[in-house]
C-alpha cells in the first residue's frame, strides 16, 4: 500500500503565496481608492502592501515547482500524479527531513532535485514527529539505509 501526502495541506502550501500576493495587491488598490488618510501614511501603507505582494509572488514562483504529491511505501517512492509521475527507489534518496513546525518533508534526491511534500496525515503538535504510517516508514528507511 502506498501512503500519499495530504492534499489539502499540499495545495495550501503550493498556492498560499499566490493568494498572499493577490490579497496584498487587492488591499493596496482598495486602500488607494478608499483611504482618507494623509498622503504620507497612504504611500507607506501601499508600499508595504505591494512589498508583501511581491514577496508572495516571488515565493510562489520560486517554490511552486518543488511542491509535489508523494506516495511511498517500503519499496519505492512515487513523485507526482498522473502523466508527471516518476518512481524512485529508496537508494536514490540523499536525505529526507521533516519540519515539525510546518509538517513538511524535504526530500533530496541524489540527482540534486529537491522536493517538498506534506505528511500523510496531520501532525497534532508542531514539535511532534510524524507518527503516521508514512512517518514510520520514512524513519525506518532512514535508519536502515543511513539516510
Amino acid at each position: 500500500m502506498l501512503y500519499e501526502s495530504e492534499r489539502i495541506s499540499y495545495y495550501s502550501y503550493k498556492y498560499g503565496p499566490l493568494f498572499l500576493s493577490a490579497a496584498g495587491l487587492y488591499s493596496a488598490i482598495t486602500l488607494v481608492f478608499v483611504s482618507e488618510e494623509g498622503v504620507s501614511e497612504l504611500v507607506i501603507n501601499v508600499v508595504l502592501l505591494l512589498a508583501l505582494s511581491v514577496a508572495g509572488l516571488y515565493l510562489f514562483v520560486r517554490l511552486k515547482p518543488k511542491w509535489k504529491i508523494v506516495a511511498l511505501n517500503r519499496m519505492r517512492i512515487v513523485v507526482g500524479v498522473g502523466k508527471d509521475e516518476k518512481e524512485y527507489s529508496w537508494l536514490d534518496v540523499k536525505s529526507i527531513d521533516f519540519n515539525g513546525l510546518t509538517n513538511v518533508y524535504t526530500l533530496n534526491l541524489k540527482t540534486g532535485q529537491e522536493i517538498y511534500f506534506t505528511a500523510y496525515r496531520k501532525v497534532l503538535f508542531f514539535w511532534a514527529e510524524d507518527t503516521s504510517e508514512m512517518g514510520a516508514i520514512i524513519n525506518k528507511m532512514k535508519r536502515d539505509l543511513d539516510i
